[in-house]
């Protein structure tokens, strides 16, 4: 059975489940998409905070404010962003 070669989880692969470019979608063994965090890691995209300049991403899997929107994560903690102002 073929790996995932960043995180070796075991991957399997449908006709169902086919990218817009036509390349097959790696699937977990329950058959949802392979969210990869090896990959998550290495293409995370960082940003300076508005109010401190501290480096923050933000991560769907994090929670998100009574507002909807997406709470900022630390970069060097991995944690909510506490802005040091």
């Amino acid at each position: 059975m073929p790996a995932c070669r960043l995180c070796n989880q075991e991957i399997i692969f449908d006709d169902w489940h086919v990218s817009s470019s036509g390349k097959k979608i790696p699937l977990d063994l329950s058959e949802q998409p392979h969210e990869c965090s090896q990959w998550i890691l290495k293409n995370r995209h960082y940003y300076p905070c508005r109010k401190c300049g501290g480096e923050i991403y933000f991560d769907k899997k994090a929670a998100k404010s009574p507002s909807g929107k997406w709470v900022p994560q630390d970069a060097k903690t991995a944690a909510p962003h506490q802005c040091g102002i």
